[in-house]
């Protein structure tokens, strides 16, 4: 089990009390890094004003893991920031309460700090 603590979302949403218990690996949460903005001219009329970022999946003890995706910002992350990455279309579209949004993953939230099993490493 894999703790989260993400107090500090910066558009004044928390998502602690949902994510601190979620287990890394199961259902589609996944834990990542930004790494990069994703700039285009041309885009689906759905990502107009929305902020995208390339990010990296991580494993809890920091180290990268998997290949770069892109994932839609909800909480104002920004570069170098730890996150949390809701990687399933479905809930992803719920997000947005669009049923036919062509979005997968979503930043949910700002990882402060990581507990494996009582090691309490900050982001």
């Amino acid at each position: 089990m894999v703790k989260f603590c993400c107090g500090r979302s910066r558009v004044g949403a928390c998502y602690s009390d949902y994510v601190q218990f979620l287990p890394l690996g199961l259902g589609q949460v996944k834990l990542a890094r930004v790494i990069s903005h994703v700039v285009s001219t041309q885009k689906h009329d759905f990502y107009r004003g929305l902020t995208t970022f390339m990010v990296k999946p991580v494993r809890p003890d920091g180290t990268a893991e998997g290949t770069t995706f892109v994932a839609v910002d909800r909480v104002q992350s920004g570069i170098g920031d730890l996150v949390l990455i809701m990687q399933e279309g479905s809930s992803a579209r719920h997000l947005f309460g669009v049923a036919d949004a062509p979005v997968r993953s979503v930043i949910v939230g700002i990882v402060d700090a990581v507990d494996m099993e009582g090691n309490h490493d900050r982001a």
